[in-house]
């Protein structure tokens, strides 16, 4: 065997970054489990993104449960500081604020190492598909478990429901044969 074979049992990048609104809406709907049966081993996520969940533990101390998951490894930076700032400013972001930190380098590592994104904010998906990302939100994510048997239809509808009802989530309310479909 020569030296330039490449290890096999070394992991490859991760297939997906989960930003703040996927991670939070699960965090909060108490179904951490669901995100962690599809994406755990293949997913990470930002220093960004821990920080924004990290801020929203006094408010709602169930987004502990998300800055707590082992399973995404240790965050990562994202340090070309020029082009997240870029990013962030068209979606919006204001100088000298934080919003839509979390987004701006999701898309930058996304790009960076070939990866989709799990996000929810509208705009930012739209930059991200963009630019050739694949993406896909917590609706996606809800059918792909319903098929998979993670999850019944009447649980997921019910679950949007109360993360629009209870938590103020921008999420279509869906039945569950639109859910199925």
């Amino acid at each position: 065997m020569g030296g330039n074979e490449p290890d096999v049992d070394e992991p490859g990048e991760p297939d997906w970054i989960i930003e703040t609104t996927v991670l939070s809406a699960f965090a909060l709907a108490g179904r951490l489990d669901i995100l962690c049966d599809r994406y755990g081993g293949h997913a990470t996520w930002t220093l960004a993104v821990h920080d924004e969940l990290m801020r929203g533990v006094l408010e709602q101390p169930r987004l502990g449960d998300a800055v707590a998951i082992d399973w995404l490894g240790e965050p990562r930076a994202v340090f070309d500081v020029v082009q997240v700032e870029a990013i962030r400013l068209r979606l919006g972001g204001r100088p000298r604020d934080e919003r839509h930190l979390g987004e701006a380098t999701c898309i930058l590592l996304a790009e960076q190492i070939g990866a989709g994104i799990l996000l929810d904010d509208r705009d930012a998906k739209r930059m991200a598909q963009a630019a050739g990302i694949r993406t896909g939100t917590t609706i996606s994510i809800l059918k792909a478990a319903i098929v998979d048997g993670h999850i019944a239809a009447e649980d997921a509808m019910s679950l949007i429901e109360d993360l629009v009802d209870r938590y103020g989530r921008r999420l279509p309310r869906l039945s569950a044969e639109q859910l199925l479909g």
